[in-house]
Parts: structure tokens; sequence; C-alpha cells
């Protein structure tokens, strides 16, 4: 895992990353390449196929979020914090992102 360079941003994550920002989030981009768990063989755990992601990795005072995308489609995004670990899709991670800070 490293910062991602611009170019490694997909569009979608550069969105969310400046909705983050102008609501007060801290956002720091990382990028990994590496292989995903085959799903077919998980108990086995043998590796599949190699892809990049990108994890837009937020904070604003006690609250965290993480969106994560994979081949530069999004995946997942979770949030903690003041509350319990939630999993979002991206439209409710965008709500979560613009709410008043609590």
């Amino acid at each position: 895992m490293r910062d991602a360079t611009d170019a490694e941003i997909p569009g979608g994550a550069r969105q969310v990353r400046k909705l983050a920002e102008t609501h007060g989030w801290l956002v720091r981009a990382t990028y990994a390449r590496g292989t995903t768990p085959d799903r077919r063989v998980r108990k086995e755990m043998r590796p599949g196929k190699v892809v990049d992601s990108l994890a837009l990795r937020m904070r604003r005072g006690r609250e965290r979020a993480v969106a994560v995308w994979i081949d530069a489609k999004f995946d997942v995004a979770y949030t903690w914090g003041l509350a319990p670990r939630v999993r979002w899709n991206s439209g409710q991670l965008r709500e979560q992102l613009t709410a008043v800070a609590g």
C-alpha cells in the first residue's frame, strides 16, 4: 500500500474525495495492487485475479470512513466512530459524508 497518484484515482473516487473535503473530512487516498481471494475456492483461499485497488481513508473528529474501489469500480464503504461500524453503498456514503458532524 502506498499513497495514490492522481492518475490512479478513479473519477467516482475523485468526486467522493471532493465532497468529503468540502464537508470537513481529512482524506488520504491509498493504492495497492494484489490478488483477491477466489470466491469459488474460498475454503482453500487460493489467490484470485490481480486487481488494482484504491481506498479513500477519511476522518473528521472522532468519525472515520473508508471507501474502496476495485479496478476503478466502487466496491464498499464503511463508517464508524460516533456509532458502530456500518456498511454503505456509494449513495449512502455520500449522505453520511455530508451529514453534520455529531
